[in-house]
Protein backbone atom coordinates (compact mmCIF):
# COMPACT_ATOMS: atom_id res chain seq x y z
CA UNK A 1 0.00 0.00 0.00
CA UNK A 2 0.93 3.24 -1.05
CA UNK A 3 1.75 6.39 1.88
CA UNK A 4 0.24 9.51 1.66
CA UNK A 5 2.87 12.22 0.52
CA UNK A 6 4.23 13.85 4.27
CA UNK A 7 3.14 17.79 4.36
CA UNK A 8 7.24 18.70 3.94
CA UNK A 9 6.54 17.20 -0.29
CA UNK A 10 3.16 18.90 -0.14
CA UNK A 11 4.08 22.43 0.81
CA UNK A 12 7.37 21.79 -1.26
CA UNK A 13 5.53 21.39 -4.30
CA UNK A 14 2.98 24.07 -3.50
CA UNK A 15 6.17 26.29 -3.11
CA UNK A 16 7.55 25.49 -6.43
CA UNK A 17 4.40 25.76 -8.46
CA UNK A 18 4.00 29.72 -6.80
CA UNK A 19 7.47 30.46 -7.74
CA UNK A 20 6.88 28.98 -11.20
CA UNK A 21 3.71 31.34 -11.57
CA UNK A 22 5.75 34.31 -10.89
CA UNK A 23 8.92 33.00 -12.62
CA UNK A 24 6.41 32.91 -15.52
CA UNK A 25 5.22 36.10 -15.21
CA UNK A 26 9.49 37.45 -15.15
CA UNK A 27 10.64 35.38 -17.93
CA UNK A 28 7.58 35.73 -20.21
CA UNK A 29 6.92 39.77 -19.80
CA UNK A 30 9.08 41.55 -22.69
CA UNK A 31 7.38 44.70 -23.18
CA UNK A 32 6.68 46.37 -19.78
CA UNK A 33 4.03 48.98 -18.78
CA UNK A 34 5.03 52.75 -18.07
CA UNK A 35 6.64 52.99 -14.45
CA UNK A 36 7.45 49.00 -14.66
CA UNK A 37 11.05 48.04 -13.48
CA UNK A 38 12.66 44.96 -15.51
CA UNK A 39 13.16 41.85 -13.82
CA UNK A 40 17.11 41.99 -12.01
CA UNK A 41 18.99 39.40 -9.61
CA UNK A 42 16.82 41.26 -6.67
CA UNK A 43 13.07 40.47 -8.37
CA UNK A 44 14.64 36.95 -8.58
CA UNK A 45 15.61 36.85 -5.05
CA UNK A 46 12.61 38.57 -3.58
CA UNK A 47 10.33 35.88 -5.89
CA UNK A 48 12.11 33.04 -4.11
CA UNK A 49 11.76 34.87 -0.07
CA UNK A 50 7.96 34.94 -1.01
CA UNK A 51 7.32 31.53 -1.85
CA UNK A 52 9.50 29.98 0.19
CA UNK A 53 7.81 30.54 3.42
CA UNK A 54 4.96 28.23 2.20
CA UNK A 55 7.38 25.44 3.54
CA UNK A 56 7.82 27.32 6.89
CA UNK A 57 4.17 28.03 7.48
CA UNK A 58 3.07 25.04 9.33
CA UNK A 59 5.71 25.41 11.73
CA UNK A 60 6.51 28.96 12.24
CA UNK A 61 3.32 30.83 10.81
CA UNK A 62 3.75 34.28 12.05
CA UNK A 63 7.24 34.30 10.79
CA UNK A 64 5.97 32.50 7.52
CA UNK A 65 3.67 35.10 7.25
CA UNK A 66 6.24 38.01 8.02
CA UNK A 67 8.65 37.00 5.78
CA UNK A 68 6.26 37.14 2.67
CA UNK A 69 4.60 40.18 3.72
CA UNK A 70 7.97 42.12 4.07
CA UNK A 71 8.84 41.04 0.69
CA UNK A 72 5.66 41.13 -1.24
CA UNK A 73 5.84 44.92 -0.06
CA UNK A 74 9.57 45.27 -1.65
CA UNK A 75 8.51 44.09 -4.45
CA UNK A 76 5.83 46.28 -4.84
CA UNK A 77 7.74 48.93 -3.79
CA UNK A 78 10.04 47.83 -6.70
CA UNK A 79 7.54 48.30 -9.67
CA UNK A 80 8.14 44.39 -10.84
CA UNK A 81 5.99 42.60 -13.48
CA UNK A 82 5.01 39.43 -11.51
CA UNK A 83 2.01 39.04 -9.59
CA UNK A 84 3.32 38.43 -5.98
CA UNK A 85 -0.54 38.01 -4.11
CA UNK A 86 -0.64 34.31 -5.62
CA UNK A 87 2.18 33.72 -2.65
CA UNK A 88 -0.23 35.45 0.13
CA UNK A 89 -3.31 33.58 -0.92
CA UNK A 90 -2.12 30.25 -0.51
CA UNK A 91 -0.10 30.87 2.61
CA UNK A 92 -2.87 32.83 4.56
CA UNK A 93 -4.81 29.83 3.32
CA UNK A 94 -2.38 27.34 4.44
CA UNK A 95 -2.19 29.22 8.03
CA UNK A 96 -5.46 29.28 8.47
CA UNK A 97 -5.76 25.42 7.48
CA UNK A 98 -2.88 24.51 9.92
CA UNK A 99 -3.06 27.19 12.79
CA UNK A 100 -5.56 28.24 15.04
CA UNK A 101 -7.83 31.25 15.35
CA UNK A 102 -5.88 33.73 17.13
CA UNK A 103 -3.01 33.41 14.63
CA UNK A 104 -5.53 32.99 11.25
CA UNK A 105 -7.81 35.66 11.84
CA UNK A 106 -4.64 38.38 12.11
CA UNK A 107 -2.92 36.41 9.42
CA UNK A 108 -5.96 37.22 7.24
CA UNK A 109 -6.26 40.28 7.87
CA UNK A 110 -2.53 41.76 7.70
CA UNK A 111 -2.28 39.91 4.49
CA UNK A 112 -5.31 41.76 3.16
CA UNK A 113 -3.99 45.13 4.07
CA UNK A 114 -0.51 44.25 2.68
CA UNK A 115 -1.56 43.01 -0.79
CA UNK A 116 -4.24 46.35 -0.75
CA UNK A 117 -1.10 48.77 -0.16
CA UNK A 118 1.01 46.33 -2.60
CA UNK A 119 -1.81 47.03 -5.39
CA UNK A 120 -2.46 50.55 -4.31
CA UNK A 121 1.99 50.59 -5.00
CA UNK A 122 1.39 49.51 -8.59
CA UNK A 123 1.86 52.22 -11.58
CA UNK A 124 -1.50 53.67 -12.80
CA UNK A 125 -1.21 51.49 -15.92
CA UNK A 126 -0.75 48.51 -14.19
Amino acid sequence: MRQAPGPLLIDGITALAVFALMAQQLIARHVLLPGQRPTTALTWLLAVVIAAPILTHRRFPRASIAVCLAAVALFAVGHYVAYPGYAIFVLTFGIALHSDEQVSVPTLFVSAVVLGVAVDLQPAKV
